[in-house]
């Protein structure tokens, strides 16, 4: 009864950063980390043209709005935007995802 030895070397990993997956499984996008202090990282499975990437209070003001050309890697500088709940928009191929973000200096 000792053949399951489980595959539990890789646990550690997964705790080290919090992310958000966006979007539909087959063009999910990493969102990562949160609570963002310094940046935030999103990372697309591919690269897209005119991504368009918007970051908004709660109550609807735009904080930032980034386009980015044939990258699937971007990041946003959260270095000076206040602790608070935030809502992160990407636009691309015609699609708008949504999620929250935290950002915690």
């Amino acid at each position: 009864d000792d053949d399951e030895q489980g595959d539990n070397d890789d646990d550690d990993d997964e705790q080290q950063n919090s992310s958000s997956l966006v979007g539909s499984t087959s063009k999910q996008i990493a969102v990562y980390p949160n609570p963002a202090s310094n940046e935030l990282n999103i990372l697309f499975p591919q690269k897209y043209s005119n991504v368009n990437i918007h970051l908004h209070s709660i109550d609807g003001r735009r904080i930032v709005s980034k386009t980015y050309n044939n990258e699937n890697q971007m990041q946003l500088n959260t270095s000076t935007i206040n602790n608070g709940v935030y809502f992160l928009t990407i636009e691309f191929e015609g699609r708008l995802e949504h999620t929250k973000i935290h950002i915690q200096q």
